[in-house]
């Protein structure tokens, strides 16, 4: 089975225009695998190409657009360049030795160091000499390894680029943002785990969706006892134990009514607040959750909900997903949130996980859980937010205070280890802010 992109270790060339960072994905590969072109400009947008290289296991490698293009599509390219320069496990500056430094490859190997991201340089065109200007910006920089000097090439470029690589891991400098599994603290060998997975129209045809797929396998791997059952079923699953579960995790669209049909002290969760923890931080859904609690219609009595204005939404997903008349994101979530809170929606929808819009101002972000995102691009996301003023929360977080299941569905989390604080936000413009 193919590791998935989320699972990767992501490493993310940049650079000048016509640095040879095509090239150098080439090598690494061992075979074509980008185009190259003489052209400046020939990459455009972020391209991802999974390998495995040896020892370092399975990656990601993304070649992105020159750093110095130009023009109003140019700017929209090196955004984002930036964009995912933010988030990436390691930077590789990839920099010609015959040309001088480029300001906008300065600014932004400044504004990786300031943010402490794992960084490599690769000099290309090695052939053709060092200029000087170039020599004297490299011994400047301040890196905690000597630049790699390659022709892209020449037979042996690509091995000495892993073999650097493997060398980074080895010494501890390079690492993927750890994960947790989905079930990772709450359960053990032995314990019943009770799975509840709603068949319906938004559902794939002939599979589980990846988070229910991944929890499922967590619980097999762990030695649990796993029992999956529809919500129609549930009463006849719950009947068939001898024991209650330990655990249940449910579809958050399904929580009003499966909660229902369990005793008040069975723990229950869902497959988004697992993901949730397991992507992100959960303790940056607190401020949201406090923000829907003091706007819920109950809360603002002596307001007239129907003359507030709108409230401002922008719901943000990580993947593209079969899209339904009852989608989450579209239609359940936006009506939940004015049934709750007497006032009209206006909704923005963010198909990807991208920094906030600057250009518009939102009361209320909810974002999915991530399964196909990265742990590193969700904190990256969650910062954004959180420095754009944005309360932000999970859809299943959501949906459990919608329908009267929070604090419940996130008890049982409080016992399970607490995860790394996100990190500080990356400034790849060079400036002081």
């Amino acid at each position: 089975m193919t590791t998935p992109r989320a699972e990767r270790l992501h490493l993310t060339l940049f650079g000048p225009r016509n640095a040879g960072k095509s090239s150098l994905i080439n090598a690494i590969a061992g075979r074509t695998v980008a185009i190259v072109s003489p052209q400046a400009g020939t990459t455009t947008d972020p391209v991802v190409i999974p390998m495995e290289l040896g020892a370092l296991g399975a990656v990601a490698v993304c070649d992105t657009a020159g750093l110095d293009d130009s023009g109003s599509l140019g700017e929209q390219r090196v955004a984002r360049s930036l964009e995912r320069l933010s988030w990436t496990d390691l930077a590789i500056l990839v920099t010609p030795a015959h040309r001088p430094p480029a300001p906008a490859e300065t600014a932004a190997w400044h504004g990786l160091a300031t943010a402490n991201k794992p960084r490599l340089v690769v000099v290309t065109h090695a052939d053709q000499g060092l200029h000087l200007a170039k020599a004297r910006w490299l011994a400047e920089l301040g890196t905690d390894a000597a630049p790699l000097c390659l022709d892209c090439r020449a037979q042996g470029a690509g091995q000495a680029l892993r073999d650097r690589l493997i060398t980074l891991a080895a010494s501890g400098q390079l690492a993927a943002v750890v994960e947790a599994s989905p079930l990772d603290g709450l359960v053990a060998a032995g314990d019943v785990v009770l799975l509840v997975t709603p068949i319906d129209t938004a559902a794939p045809k002939g599979r589980l969706i990846l988070p229910q797929a991944e929890t499922l396998r967590d619980a097999l791997d762990r030695g649990c006892i796993a029992l999956v059952t529809r919500e129609t079923e549930l009463p006849a699953a719950l009947a068939s134990l001898a024991r209650p579960p330990r655990l249940v995790v449910t579809d958050s669209q399904a929580f009003a009514v499966v909660a229902a049909a369990l005793p008040p002290e069975q723990p229950l969760t869902s497959f988004s607040i697992l993901f949730a923890r397991k992507k992100g931080e959960l303790t940056a859904f607190g401020p949201a959750l406090a923000w829907l609690d003091s706007q819920a219609v109950d809360q603002l009595a002596d307001q007239a909900g129907a003359s507030a204005p709108p409230l401002r939404l922008l719901a943000i997903e990580a993947c593209t997903h079969n899209r339904t008349h009852e989608d989450i994101a579209t239609v359940k979530i936006p009506r939940l949130l004015a049934a709750r809170t007497g006032r009209a929606v206006q909704l923005t929808v963010a198909r990807e996980l991208r920094d906030v819009p600057t250009d518009a101002a939102y009361d209320l972000a909810v974002i999915c859980g991530g399964c196909m995102a990265t742990r590193g691009r969700m904190l990256a996301q969650l910062d954004s937010l959180a420095a754009a003023g944005v309360p932000v929360v999970n859809f299943g977080l959501f949906l459990a205070w919608a329908h009267g299941v929070f604090p419940r569905a996130v008890e049982p989390l409080t016992v399970a280890p607490v995860m790394s604080a996100p990190p500080a936000a990356v400034n790849l413009h060079g400036d002081k802010s």
